[in-house]
């Protein structure tokens, strides 16, 4: 049995991480040390991982999403106004749709990918894309499809739609792709399931830019980000569940 102390006080005890509660919340992270282990996501290959939890719009840090996967590619949050509209909301960062966007410059190039972000989308439209050096990767819920494709310049080099969603108009999702370049391949993926696999266009090695803004910088998400994690690798099928099964239960993806 572990314990967990303010101060002299306890305040819980829990055999494993997974049953960890303070009052009747889980808490948003848990350190040993210097290191998070819970969440608890795969690490192996994990070059970008943001989490909004626990943020608030009073923070003295507001401006900066902080990489947690250890290898500083923090982002600046730029043109957000750090309101009801523009900002935080519990565990999540809102973009207006208008001119938000997270800009990251430490990032190092990379040739195969696995992305995943766990979203909250409201309307009919939603886009949710983020550009890479000259190459531009789009994400939208277009009616009950997710829709992914994939830009050089501004000539379409895939495209591909997979009914995911239903007709409701609201809904909070796990959504993400891999790219990987080695089989020249593309695969969408929604809620910890892969989608099958479509023929890729070959692609340079890409340099995360930005999250959240148009390549034109004429549109913005229209939503909300909860997590966003990176990868240098293509994930396993197994892997994808695993991540998936924690952002089910931190945030309530159905």
């Amino acid at each position: 049995m572990k314990s967990v102390y303010a101060g002299d006080e306890k305040v819980a005890e829990f055999e494993s991480y997974d049953e960890l509660r303070v009052g009747e919340n889980k808490p948003a992270f848990i350190y040993e040390g210097n290191e998070i282990v819970y969440p608890n996501p795969v690490k192996d290959g994990l070059v970008l991982w943001y989490d909004f939890s626990g943020r608030t719009n009073a923070d003295s840090q507001r401006g900066i999403a902080e990489d947690l996967s250890g290898n500083g590619n923090h982002g600046t949050l730029q043109n957000f106004n750090y309101t009801a509209e523009s900002g935080y909301d519990k565990n999540k960062l809102l973009f207006d749709g208008v001119d938000d966007e997270i800009a990251i410059t430490t990032s190092e190039p990379i040739s195969q990918m696995t992305y995943l972000m766990s979203v909250d989308i409201s309307n009919e439209s939603i886009q949710f894309f983020n550009t890479f050096n000259i190459q531009a990767y789009y994400l939208r819920k277009q009616n009950t499809n997710l829709h992914f494709s994939t830009y050089s310049d501004v000539d379409a080099q895939v495209s591909i739609r997979q009914p995911v969603f239903d007709s409701s108009e609201r809904h909070r999702v796990s959504v993400g792709f891999i790219l990987d370049r080695i089989n020249n391949q593309v695969e969408l993926i929604a809620n910890g399931i892969p989608l099958g696999k479509v023929e890729l266009r070959e692609l340079t090695p890409t340099r995360i830019t930005h999250l959240g803004r148009w390549i034109t910088k004429s549109d913005s998400l229209d939503g909300s980000i909860l997590s966003t994690h990176i990868y240098n690798r293509v994930l396993t099928p197994e892997e994808i569940a695993h991540n998936y099964t924690i952002e089910k239960e931190r945030f309530g993806i159905e």
